[in-house]
């Protein structure tokens, strides 16, 4: 569902936001088939505050435009609200959450899974 629902951002740019080594996740992307759904691809080897701010200057993202989508409250969802930036978590059954940080107190949307992101944005393209 990924892959049907990146594209669907139209007005914005996709980046690919991630931890690892570079060719670790370049191939993993490649895998994927999920390669031509991102402008462009960040990769850190820690994922917090201070590396997604670096990320957004990278790409010459602004905090307050930025929506992350991630799975991680720790390493995803709590680093773009601190910077004010909005965002998604998709707590979905496979989540590591004794590994997650507490859920922030404003600026997320929780959801299940890429499914209802996907229909949201099919829903708000028809208003």
């Amino acid at each position: 569902m990924v892959r049907e629902t990146l594209p669907l951002f139209t007005q914005s740019v996709r980046i690919l936001w991630t931890k690892g080594t570079p060719k670790e996740q370049t191939n993993k992307l490649e895998r994927s088939g999920l390669r031509t759904v991102f402008d462009d691809v960040v990769v850190v080897s820690k994922k917090d505050t201070q590396a997604l701010r670096a990320a957004l200057r990278k790409v010459g993202g602004a905090t307050h435009e930025t929506l992350v989508i991630g799975n991680s409250l720790q390493h995803d969802i709590a680093p773009a609200v601190a910077l004010g930036a909005r965002a998604i978590w998709l707590d979905h059954p496979s989540n590591l959450r004794g590994r997650n940080a507490a859920m922030p107190d404003a600026g997320v949307v929780r959801v299940d899974g890429w499914e209802e992101i996907h229909l949201a944005l099919i829903d708000s393209s028809h208003r």
